[in-house]
């Protein structure tokens, strides 16, 4: 199952092992926190039965039906987070900046701006990008905007 691949995953991080270890016992019978931090804390035995139904029960996993590694993640996290208000924005949480340039003969114009992100979108092939260095390398290489994807410049007005 990915999503217990995702959690052993996120246990191997020093940081997050620590917030799901210090996380407090609550009430809530369906805290993934709680069950994560029992077998982050080798709670013996983990009661795989209530880890599934809870999975089931949030809509993490559904039995017998493929999903993408990368969805598991993002619903993992979003659970993470109701259950632990603040724990991936400490650990996770960055800002990218987005820089355009105009690229119009005697336009001068730039643009920046920050956007919040916790999760980088890589793509990784057989041809072009064979690791994740090169998949980092080519997320953050600059891109020509140019044709029907070309974008007005807010100063010479043209594309």
């Amino acid at each position: 199952c990915h999503l217990i691949a995702l959690i052993q995953a996120l246990l191997g991080l020093r940081g997050f092992q620590a917030a799901v270890r210090s996380h407090e016992a609550c009430a809530v019978a369906s805290c993934l926190v709680c069950q994560i931090r029992d077998l982050a804390n080798g709670v013996s035995p983990v009661d795989q039965d209530r880890l599934a139904r809870t999975l089931i029960k949030r809509k993490l996993y559904t039995p017998r039906r493929q999903q993408d590694s990368g969805e598991y993640l993002l619903q993992l996290i979003a659970a993470l987070e109701e259950d632990h208000k603040g724990l991936f924005d400490r650990l996770f949480a960055g800002k990218e900046l987005r820089r355009t340039f105009c690229n119009v003969a005697g336009c001068t114009y730039k643009s920046e701006r920050e956007e919040a992100s916790s999760v980088l979108s890589l793509s990784i092939d057989d041809l072009l990008v064979k690791d994740v260095a090169a998949a980092l390398q080519n997320y953050f290489s600059p891109v020509d905007i140019a044709g029907e994807d070309a974008l007005n410049c807010e100063k010479c007005g043209r594309l």
